[in-house]
């Protein structure tokens, strides 16, 4: 499937397609008719997680990630920058559709493979097998967290089975390495479509013009979001019944809180600086009011709430302001002019005109709150322990079921269990267009293309010098530093659990 993405299956430099760029648009139609049909329609991308190969499935997501920078593939040999193709006109019509495409994937991986399982099931119709469909149990909540785009021509029985697919069956030993496949999958398709969309270039212009992306994707945020604040709650557990102790020194960490604070802070590195949460949070609140789209505003503000109780006063307080006065009623203009100001603009009585007053109380414990007469100065001291923030956090952990969240590895053990078990490491820039070194796409070309660790953190990999230094320029230079420090914890933490430590 990642080679008839890309055009890079054997044989293909036999075909010969007349006709230039028409030619090479009648192939970037066919990628888009196959990633619709063979993914989307048939809801496959989950279970394909799950209990497909690790190495295959990995580059069939690289390839839908390349997809989406690659609109008009030719057969004519390698492009800059060892591209097969060259750069196209950006926004054509098939790098529109990929990127579509693209979010909706996501939204079927965040529904079924994130988010809590379905609450309501029930057993399939009788004669099921009989005919020849499945008798696996049928649950419609799965497809009610997708977007109508999302849904549009998937079968129902699809729909109602998306998690149930997905879902280990079989001896107990087999079923637990299934899950494990799918729990580290699953985070490796976000690690690789998310940042791809946003991008792409086109998550802007697309979000004016399609309600359900901006949905879809806002959703896609808070799925990844609720993640880390999982962490951030089983940690708070175990601290409260004594398994975690409160105040432990720097020298005197467990085991259980180094996995959470590199857990937390590789699932942060994701949403903030890799996808750009806050950015387009903003953007999304400001075309979903300007259109009236408040299924658009409402998924952006579940995704606010969330980053409310998972990110630390200090820090919230540079990217959300909660004004009162004059514009406490205005709807969130989008990503404000100057690029000083916090992105995030809301209004005290915009957000109780909406029901999120419980919102509005968190955001003036974390110090984002501005009265009039401050004359933009925060006001009061910032508190992640208030009452507001207790009380928002209750309501999100209802409303969101997070006890009953499957368990997942964090990002940064996504790729390293790949690397290590699998050697599967593609390149991690976003925008990388080569071919890569992966049995699961091209294994007579593998050998051509493989990539190096960076040198520093040695987490991230690249297939030559011009994408490392293309990546470091886009954030790897800030990134870098912490993706060592955490991939320095966990190889401590599992030494100290190998030998029977509890304490660094």
């Amino acid at each position: 499937m990642g080679s008839l993405l890309l055009h890079t299956y054997a044989g293909e430099n036999k075909i010969k397609l007349s006709g230039g760029r028409a030619a090479a648009e009648r192939q970037g139609q066919l990628r888009v008719a196959l990633t619709d049909r063979f993914l989307r329609r048939s809801c496959a991308l989950p279970a394909l997680l799950t209990f497909g190969k690790p190495d295959e499935t990995g580059g069939l997501l690289v390839a839908l990630r390349q997809a989406m920078f690659v609109p008009a593939v030719t057969a004519a040999g390698a492009g800059p920058s060892g591209s097969r193709a060259p750069p196209p006109p950006a926004g054509g019509d098939v790098q529109n559709q990929m990127v579509l495409l693209g979010v909706q994937l996501l939204e079927q991986v965040a529904a079924a493979c994130l988010q809590a399982p379905p609450s309501r099931r029930r057993p399939a119709a009788k004669g099921a097998s009989a005919r020849g469909g499945s008798a696996s149990p049928v649950d419609d909540d799965v497809a009610a967290r997708l977007t109508d785009t999302a849904k549009c021509d998937v079968p129902a029985e699809r729909l109602q089975r998306l998690w149930a697919a997905a879902e280990p069956k079989g001896a107990a030993a087999a079923a637990e390495a299934a899950r494990d496949t799918g729990s580290r999958m699953a985070v490796y398709a976000v690690l690789q479509l998310l940042p791809a969309v946003v991008h792409s270039g086109l998550a802007g212009a697309l979000s004016k013009a399609h309600k359900d992306f901006t949905v879809g994707l806002s959703r896609v945020f808070l799925a990844v979001a609720l993640r880390a604040l999982e962490v951030v709650q089983r940690t708070a557990r175990q601290r409260a019944a004594g398994a975690v102790p409160a105040g432990a020194s720097a020298r005197g960490r467990t085991v259980e809180e180094i996995f959470a604070h590199a857990a937390v802070d590789s699932w942060m590195l994701l949403l903030v600086d890799q996808a750009g949460v806050y950015q387009w949070l903003a953007a999304a609140l400001g075309v979903s009011t300007a259109q009236c789209w408040p299924e658009g505003h409402a998924a952006a503000l579940d995704v606010v709430e969330v980053l409310t109780l998972v990110v630390p006063a200090e820090e919230l307080a540079m990217w959300v302001r909660l004004w009162s006065g004059g514009a406490e009623a205005q709807p969130p203009p989008g990503a404000p002019a100057s690029p000083h100001a916090p992105v995030i603009q809301l209004g005290e009585a915009w957000l109780a005109q909406h029901g999120r007053g419980k919102l509005v109380a968190a955001l003036k414990d974390k110090g984002c709150y501005v009265p009039a007469e401050a004359g933009g100065r925060a006001s009061g001291p910032a508190r992640d322990d208030g009452a507001g923030v207790a009380s928002l956090r209750l309501d999100v952990v209802m409303k969101h079921r997070l006890p009953a969240l499957p368990p997942l590895v964090c990002p940064i053990d996504a790729v390293r269990g790949l690397d290590v078990e699998h050697n599967f490491r593609p390149c991690s820039h976003p925008g990388c267009t080569r071919v890569p070194a992966s049995p699961g796409i091209v294994p007579e070309v593998a050998s051509e293309l493989p990539t190096m660790r960076c040198g520093r953190c040695r987490v991230e990999s690249y297939c030559g010098a011009e994408c490392q230094r293309a990546h470091w320029r886009a954030g790897h230079k800030e990134e870098c530093p912490r993706l060592a420090q955490m991939r320095t914890d966990l190889e401590s933490a599992s030494v100290m659990m190998h030998f029977g430590f509890l304490r660094v």
